[in-house]
């Protein structure tokens, strides 16, 4: 599936939220005030979201992610991880690493992560000590 790099960054946001409280759902209103936009515009790309089977929308409360949108969250959440890892304790870069990763996540494609990962060791923590996904991972 293709996704535009702001679809990407609402799934990986939700799938942040989700991370961190399983149980939750995700307000219109908190997903906005992440992402920078409005309301009406969060609700607008849930909708499209929830058109391509990456979440599920109750209107007036909030969404959840799909299993595949899970997924999907937790592949663009891992390929971050590693690319803050890379830049940090390989590159040894000391700059806005985590911008920089958030850039480029959208750019690499399963090869590159893969490559990333196997160049890295198979890391399991993130830079700053969460647990990466371990999603498809093939070590």
């Amino acid at each position: 599936m293709n996704f535009s790099e702001i679809e990407q960054m609402y799934l990986k946001t939700i799938f942040e939220i989700l991370y961190e409280s399983p149980d939750a759902i995700v307000k219109t209103t908190q997903l906005a005030k992440l992402m920078g936009v409005s309301p009406a515009s969060t609700t607008e790309m849930i909708q499209k979201l929830e058109s391509r089977n990456m979440l599920t929308y109750i209107s007036y409360k909030g969404c959840r992610l799909t299993p595949i949108g899970f997924n999907y969250g937790a592949r663009i959440k891992r390929r971050e991880s590693l690319l803050e890892l890379l830049l940090v304790e390989v590159i040894g870069f000391r700059g806005d690493y985590k911008s920089i990763a958030c850039s480029m996540e959208h750019s690499i494609n399963e090869e590159l992560e893969i490559a990333i990962d196997n160049l890295l060791g198979y890391p399991e923590k993130s830079v700053d000590g969460k647990k990466i996904p371990l999603i498809d991972r093939d070590i």
